[in-house]
């Protein structure tokens, strides 16, 4: 395979440089909060795509370190995000963002 050794990872590591760029959390439970616990460490712009998040979300929302939209992420706004992460259990989530 070219020459490439592939080892199997499980996880891919990454890391960006989020500071003051847009990052887009798609999906408001569990999966999300756990995701969110990690970002809200970080000097990047969350907004959390859910039409109910879960009370701590919205917590932070109340706090002012995240913004939560009630609508389905758009493609202007899937352009602009540094880092978007699908946090649902659902395949809904896996549609194409609408123009």
């Amino acid at each position: 395979m070219c020459g490439i050794r592939r080892y199997g990872f499980k996880n891919f590591p990454i890391f960006l440089n989020v500071k003051q760029k847009h990052i887009s959390v798609i999906g408001g439970g569990d999966t999300a909060i756990g995701k969110l616990r990690l970002l809200l460490k970080t000097e990047g712009q969350i907004t959390v795509d859910d039409n109910a998040p879960a009370l701590e979300i919205r917590n932070w929302h109340d706090a002012g370190v995240l913004t939560i939209s009630q609508d389905s992420l758009t493609a202007k706004q899937a352009s602009n995000a540094c880092f978007i992460y699908v946090a649902q259990k659902t395949t809904a989530a896996m549609r194409p963002p609408r123009s």
